[in-house]
């Protein structure tokens, strides 16, 4: 039985709806691998596609001389252009956790902003920009102290 077969059993059985992750295509690879991947889920009716976000990484190279050289290295470019070219062809939802706030405004239609695990917020960008709450979770307020991280370090307890 491969993973087909028991979406396709979970399907049949109306118990349960899935979704999937995908990496985006490594550099010099374009969107025809990525969508051949995706061709043969979307029967299945996924609720929505993860698409992993990875960064750049860091390498370090030992040159001849003794020196260490920093190189950056971008492993998997264009999750931005993937993800969009998955929602438009698919017209799906793509779940995109990222800190990265104007990539987030940019490329999201809809918003759902947590603090310490809890919704604080949902919307368009527009709105989440202008959230009150949003701005004082993520930028801070005038009145916010350090007891703030103990009120949620009491709640979690």
């Amino acid at each position: 039985m491969n993973i087909t077969d028991l979406i396709q059993g979970a399907v049949a059985s109306r118990t349960t709806r899935f979704a999937f992750e995908l990496l985006p295509p490594l550099k010099g690879d374009g969107t025809r691998s990525v969508f051949g991947a995706i061709d043969p889920l979307m029967d299945f009716n996924p609720a929505y596609i993860n698409v992993t976000f990875h960064r750049e990484s860091i390498k370090e190279t030992l040159t001849p001389d003794g020196h260490i050289e920093w190189h950056r290295m971008r492993r998997r470019p264009g999750t931005v252009g993937i993800s969009a070219a998955i929602r438009d062809r698919f017209g799906i939802a793509i779940l995109l956790i990222e800190h990265d706030m104007s990539l987030v405004m940019n490329v999201c239609q809809r918003i759902q902003v947590l603090d310490y695990g809890r919704t604080i917020a949902a919307g368009t960008p527009e709105e989440i920009a202008n959230n009150p709450q949003v701005i004082s979770a993520y930028l801070g307020s005038d009145d916010d102290t350090d007891s703030d991280d103990a009120k949620h370090e009491s709640e979690e307890a």
